[in-house]
């Protein structure tokens, strides 16, 4: 298993107790975790007054970067990053204006995003990928009563 990891927002800074938390259990767990391909510029938060073409301009470059390193799924533990980045998959195939919009951008910097790239939360992985019977043989502390 290897995965991209997007790690752009506030995991960085007041958030930053999560990421020490998630990434260390996550590289435990399952072999070859993460393929360490660090963010870019972060991606408007969900609340953002930005239009929704801009929005999903700027999440489309950051997937464009991360198609471009490798076919392989892209992980967030943040869940507003998470949203944000899936907004040019959910809003393509609706909105073909803003889609067009995003193909144009992207074009300029000399970027394509096809949409193979599949952004997932790392405890998506644990429960699917890695599975509920490894996590169990990994425990070192198990909880009692």
């Amino acid at each position: 298993m290897k995965y991209s990891y997007s790690q752009v927002c506030s995991l960085k800074g007041w958030a930053a107790l999560m990421r020490n938390l998630c990434c260390p259990s996550c590289g435990t767990l399952a072999s070859n975790w993460p393929n360490w391909t660090t963010g870019t510029v972060a991606a408007p938060r969900p609340t953002c007054r930005w239009t929704r073409p801009m929005a999903c301009v700027l999440a489309a470059r950051n997937l464009a970067i991360a198609e471009k390193a490798g076919p392989l799924d892209l992980l967030t533990p943040c869940s507003a990053c998470y949203l944000v980045l899936n907004r040019p998959s959910t809003t393509s195939p609706i909105f073909p204006d803003i889609k067009a919009t995003v193909q144009r951008a992207l074009g300029s910097a000399s970027l394509t995003y096809t949409g193979s790239t599949k952004v997932r939360h790392p405890l998506d992985v644990l429960i699917h990928d890695v599975g509920l019977d490894v996590i169990k043989e990994k425990v070192v502390r198990p909880l009692k009563d």
